[in-house]
């Protein structure tokens, strides 16, 4: 529906980028528009698509999709209440022993100042950690670094951190060794980074978003300099 690949969570050169893997594949990437049918004689022949011409062939049930990303999707995972997982998720009146955990959440976060809904295992598992400490009568407030992954034929592109509101955004190293990373920034802040195939990347910016690092921009493009020294 948007106008370019992954256009949620990554930069424009991160999207041109995966855009041309898609097409040297053989894959067709069609934006602006959406699928208004599906056509067939009691089996799927055609894709029509909004304002577009209709793709022959055959469909594959996936699971269940909700468009609506990371907006509120209504008070069953609507997180009324969240500094610590003491909430409600449900429809049921406002309780102090009602938590909600895990991916489908959509709750306050005191590191980013707004509501957040973090779709990944990684977010599920420690979410879930958090809210169970508090059900043990542990005071713990929730505000681990969130990470994400891709596998996309050969390229494993590792996300830290949320790159909403960015106000820099620097390419390290070059896209066409097919090893590089996209570094987002706020006010000089280290925001987020999107690493592909760049595991030492990865790790030094979990370290450094969690720690609120300001770095020097001419050295994070400086691929020769480790991302780690880069302040």
């Amino acid at each position: 529906m948007t106008e370019r690949a992954m256009s949620r969570v990554v930069a424009p050169p991160l999207s041109a980028f995966y855009a041309e893997q898609h097409a040297a594949h053989g894959v067709q990437l069609h934006f602006n528009t959406t699928v208004s049918a599906f056509a067939g004689d009691g089996a799927v022949r055609e894709v029509v698509l909004h304002r577009r011409s209709a793709f022959p062939g055959g469909y594959c049930g996936g699971r269940n999709w909700h468009p609506a990303g990371d907006r509120h999707c209504g008070r069953r995972r609507h997180c009324l209440r969240q500094r610590y997982r003491r909430e409600t998720s449900t429809a049921a009146p406002v309780r102090s022993d009602v938590y909600a955990a895990g991916d489908c959440t959509n709750h306050p976060s005191p590191r980013y100042g707004r509501r957040v809904r973090l779709e990944s295992v990684d977010h599920a598992f420690e979410h879930a950690r958090s809210a169970a400490a508090n059900m043990l009568g542990k005071a713990v407030v929730h505000d681990k670094v969130p990470w994400f992954w891709s596998d996309q034929y050969d390229l494993k592109l590792l996300i830290v951190g949320l790159s909403h509101g960015y106000d820099e955004c620097v390419v390290r190293g070059d896209p066409a060794t097919r090893s590089f990373s996209v570094c987002y920034l706020r006010g000089g802040e280290l925001i987020a980074v999107d690493a592909v195939n760049s595991a030492k990347d990865y790790m030094a910016a979990r370290k450094l978003i969690a720690e609120r690092a300001r770095l020097n921009v001419a050295r994070i493009a400086d691929a020769t300099i480790q991302l780690k020294d880069a302040h």
